[in-house]
C-alpha cells in the first residue's frame, strides 16, 4: 500500500508540473479578447510568430522565470482623421494672369480605417521597438499621414479636366497601400472643393506662353550685351597695347600730344590690333 501510494502521489506530482508547465507555456491565455502578441525574450528576442488568441501554441521560452514577456497589442482598426487645404502650385501666379483673379484652392475632408497585418506587428517590434499600443498608434499615425499625402497630390496633379473622381482616387489608394502588410478597411473623402481646372491649366499655359516670351528677349539682351562686353574687351586690349607701345617709342607719345587731329590718331591706336 505505501509503495503504490508513493507511485500515485509521485504521478500526481509528475501530472501537477507538466500541467503547469503546459500553462506557463501555453501563451495565447496570456494574450487579452481582440489583441495579438508578440513574443519578447532574453533568449531567443522577438519571436517570428505572432500570438493570436484561440490559436494554439506552446513556447518553452515562459519557462525559464523572468524570460520572456508578450507585447499586446489592439487587433481593432485604426482610424485616421484629417481636414486637408491648399492651393495648386503655383495658384497665385497663374490666377494673376487673368483681372477677375480665380482661387484655385481645394478643401476636404479624409477618413481612412486601415490595419496592419500580424506579421507587421512582428517588424514593428523588432526594428522600432514598439511595445505598447500607444507607440503603436504613433507609428500608424504616420502611415496616415503618408496616404494622406498622397491623397492630395492625386487632387493636385489633376489639372488635365474640370472633373473630380472621388471613387477613382479611393480606388488609387487602396491599390497602392492595400497588401500583405497592411489592410484598407474603409476610404472617404467628403466635403470636396475644388477650382476650376481649365482655367487653372490655361492660366499656366498663358504663364509659360508667357516665360517664353522673355526668356527669347532676355536672350537678345544677352546676346547684345555679350558682343558690348566683348568689344568693350578689345578696345581695352588695344589700348593696353598702344600703351606699351608709347613706352618704348617716347616721340611716338610727343607726336600724338601735337597733333590736332582726333581722327589720325585712332587711326593710329586702331592699326595696333
Amino acid at each position: 500500500m505505501r509503495k503504490s501510494g508513493k507511485f500515485f502521489s509521485f504521478i500526481f506530482l509528475l501530472l501537477l508540473a507538466g500541467g503547469a508547465g503546459f500553462i506557463l507555456g501555453y501563451t495565447p491565455f496570456k494574450v487579452p479578447h481582440d489583441s495579438i502578441g508578440i513574443i519578447v525574450s532574453k533568449t531567443s528576442g522577438v519571436n517570428e510568430r505572432p500570438v493570436e488568441r484561440g490559436v494554439f501554441r506552446w513556447d518553452w521560452q515562459f519557462l525559464i522565470p523572468t524570460n520572456a514577456k508578450i507585447n499586446s497589442f489592439s487587433s481593432k482598426p485604426f482610424s485616421y482623421s484629417k481636414f486637408i487645404t491648399g492651393k495648386l502650385p503655383s495658384a497665385d501666379i497663374y490666377s494673376n494672369q487673368l483681372e477677375q483673379k480665380p482661387d484655385f484652392s481645394y478643401s476636404f475632408n479624409f477618413d481612412i480605417q486601415f490595419k496592419c497585418s500580424p506579421n507587421e506587428l512582428v517588424k514593428y517590434v523588432k526594428e522600432s521597438s514598439v511595445s505598447n499600443d500607444a507607440e503603436l498608434q504613433k507609428l500608424l499615425k504616420v502611415k496616415g499621414d503618408q496616404i494622406s499625402d498622397y491623397c492630395e497630390n492625386l487632387i493636385t496633379q489633376n489639372t488635365g479636366s474640370n472633373s473630380f473622381n472621388v471613387e477613382q482616387i479611393k480606388n488609387d489608394i487602396i491599390k497602392k497601400y492595400s497588401n500583405s502588410e497592411l489592410e484598407i478597411l474603409s476610404v472617404s473623402i467628403s466635403n470636396v472643393t475644388v477650382p476650376d481646372f481649365e482655367l487653372y491649366k490655361k492660366c499656366r499655359d498663358m504663364y509659360e506662353t508667357y516665360l517664353t516670351m522673355v526668356n527669347a528677349k532676355l536672350l537678345a539682351l544677352a546676346d547684345s550685351q555679350a558682343k558690348d562686353i566683348a568689344d568693350y574687351a578689345k578696345n581695352l586690349n588695344r589700348l593696353e597695347q598702344f600703351g606699351k607701345v608709347l613706352k618704348e617709342h617716347p616721340e611716338l607719345a610727343e607726336f600724338l600730344k601735337s597733333s590736332n587731329d582726333l581722327n589720325e590718331t585712332l587711326k593710329t591706336i586702331n592699326s595696333f590690333r
